[in-house]
């Protein structure tokens, strides 16, 4: 079995990942090119290193996303990328690429190439801003 991670090397991504490689899960990772694998290289012993595979990507090129899920012969899929942040607010645009359009094309990679199973967590961004909030 082997399992592709968008946002693997995110705070969750990185726990799920752990999970999955003690699990004896082979893992992809894709982590966007800004991010950092700290908290993995922290996490994995060596074994569990031997496991994984880390690729720098774009959650919206499908294209190459859908060729990582085959080349790799993935089966399963934890989506677990999000864009929340003051980029996203400044562009609500770019935030909607990510966390809608990306996830529909990777729902329809996951149904083309008929993959066992999708994992999907939501991010924090469905709390919406603590100053929303009434107290």
């Amino acid at each position: 079995m082997r399992c592709f991670v968008t946002g693997g090397t995110g705070f969750i991504g990185s726990y799920v990942v752990k999970s999955l490689v003690e699990a004896g899960i082979e893992v992809v990772a894709l982590y966007h090119s800004k991010s950092t694998s700290r908290w993995l290289d922290e996490m994995l012993t060596e074994e569990e290193r031997e496991l994984l595979v880390l690729e720098q990507g774009d959650m919206t090129d499908a294209e190459r996303i859908r060729k990582l899920i085959v080349d790799y012969g993935c089966d399963s899929v934890a989506h677990l990328a999000s864009r929340l942040n003051q980029k996203t607010r400044a562009n609500p645009t770019d935030g909607v690429q990510t966390n809608i359009v990306a996830f529909q094309n990777l729902l329809e990679i996951c149904k083309m190439e008929k993959l066992r199973r999708l994992v999907w967590a939501s991010s924090s961004a469905v709390y919406g801003v603590q100053s929303d909030r009434k107290r």
